[in-house]
C-alpha cells in the first residue's frame, strides 16, 4: 500500500481534563479519565511548517510527559530510503532520549572513535554483533558492525517521528 506523501500523523502531547475550579476548590491532580487530548498535526520550526510522520505504526504519536525527548535536524542522506517516507537532509526527527533500542529501531548513536561522532541509523542485532545500518540511495554509506553495545558506540535515543517540510 503506497504511503500518501501529504498525509500528516498526529502528535498527542497532553490530556485535557474536564475542569478545574477557578473560584472555589475542587479535586486536585490530573483527571485519570480525560475528556480529550491536545493533538498537533504539524509543527513550526523556524517559522516553517513540517508534517509529522509516525514511525511506530498508526497515525498517533504519543508524547508521555514522563519521558525525555528532543528534536534534532537531520544533515545528510544516509537515511533517505528509511521506511516509510525516508529521512531527508533538512528533516527534523523527534527522539525519545534513552540508551537502549530494539532491533529495527532508528537510533541516534554516538560512535566512540577519536573524535566521537554521532549518526542516525537503523539499529540491528545479529547475535553477538550490533550493526548500525544506513538506508540510502547513496552507495558511499556502509553499515558498521560492533561486537558489544557501549564498546564502540552508545545509543542516545530512538526516533519516534519525522517532521517533514510541508
Amino acid at each position: 500500500m503506497p504511503t500518501n506523501p501529504f498525509r500528516a500523523d498526529v502528535l498527542r502531547v497532553f490530556s485535557v481534563s474536564e475542569e478545574i475550579p477557578a473560584g472555589g476548590f475542587g479535586p486536585a491532580g490530573v483527571d485519570p479519565n480525560p475528556i480529550g487530548h491536545v493533538d498537533i498535526d504539524h509543527v513550526l520550526i523556524d517559522d516553517k511548517p513540517y508534517k509529522i510522520i509516525n514511525l511506530r505504526g498508526g497515525s498517533l504519536v504519543k508524547f508521555p510527559s514522563t519521558d525525555n525527548h528532543g528534536v534534532v535536524k537531520v544533515k545528510g542522506d544516509s537515511m533517505n530510503q528509511a521506511h516509510p517516507v525516508g529521512i531527508e537532509n533538512g528533516d527534523f526527527v523527534l527522539l525519545r532520549l534513552q540508551e537502549a533500542a530494539h532491533d529495527g529501531d532508528i537510533v541516534a548513536a554516538e560512535i566512540d572513535d577519536d573524535d566521537s561522532r554521532a549518526t542516525l541509523k537503523y539499529y540491528v542485532e545479529r547475535g553477538p554483533v550490533y550493526i548500525l545500518r544506513p538506508a540510502s540511495s547513496n552507495p558511499k554509506y556502509q553499515e558498521r558492525e560492533f561486537t558489544k553495545l557501549n564498546k564502540g558506540f552508545h545509543i542516545h535515543g530512538i526516533v519516534l517521528a519525522i517532521f517533514k517540510p510541508i
